[in-house]
Order: C-alpha cells, then sequence, then structure tokens
C-alpha cells in the first residue's frame, strides 16, 4: 500500500491508540491506530504517540485473518516528509534541556 496523508483526529496516550482521518478529498476514511504502528525516526520510547491535529503520512496495514470485519482498517505511521513526528520534537527538546542543565548547572548566589 502506498502511503497518504492523514491528521490525528484523537490519540489517548493512556491506552496508547488512536484515530486519522484520510485528507484525501476522494476518501474520508477514518482509521485505527494504536502505538505499535508509530514509526518514530528518533527512539522516544514510552513517549511515543500522535497529538489530536497532527499531520502525519499513513499507509493501510493487511487485516489479518481473524480481524473483525466491523473493525476500522488498521493503519502505520510515520512524519510528513520524512520529518519527525511532534513527539520526537518535544522528545528531542527535552533531552537538549536535559543536556543543558548537566552543563551549565545553577550557580550558588554569594
Amino acid at each position: 500500500m502506498s502511503w497518504s496523508i492523514g491528521k490525528v483526529k484523537k490519540y489517548i496516550h493512556k491506552k496508547q491508540f488512536g484515530f486519522i482521518t484520510s485528507c484525501e478529498e476522494e476518501d474520508e476514511n477514518e482509521f485505527f491506530v494504536h502505538k505499535v504502528n508509530i514509526i518514530a525516526k528518533e527512539p522516544v520510547g514510552p513517549d511515543t504517540r500522535l497529538y489530536t491535529g497532527e499531520y502525519v503520512y499513513y499507509r493501510v496495514l493487511e487485516n489479518n485473518e481473524e480481524s473483525d470485519k466491523k473493525m476500522l482498517p488498521k493503519v502505520e505511521v510515520s512524519g510528513l516528509l520524512g520529518k519527525t513526528l511532534r513527539c520526537e520534537d518535544i522528545y528531542l527538546q527535552q533531552q537538549h534541556r536535559k543536556k543543558n542543565q548537566e552543563n551549565f548547572p545553577e550557580q550558588e548566589e554569594i
């Protein structure tokens, strides 16, 4: 399957899943995405998530035979145009701040 552009309709971080809607004019379908199907360029560990309103690339995964026909199609998700996802940007910013705090600890006032 080819990659398409979609928008995160809702992502529930505690439950590790969400929904994406297609941005294609001829296709207004809704898709299910689970945390394990989020492809991040940077390893963000437990902070891997999507954010409501975020635009992403997605592709529909082949349904296995055991899946219920009434369920929404499952998708795999990555950042647009090879860019990072928002969760990766936030993670990298946090790591940068942490590194700066380690290198430049607050000086005690005299």
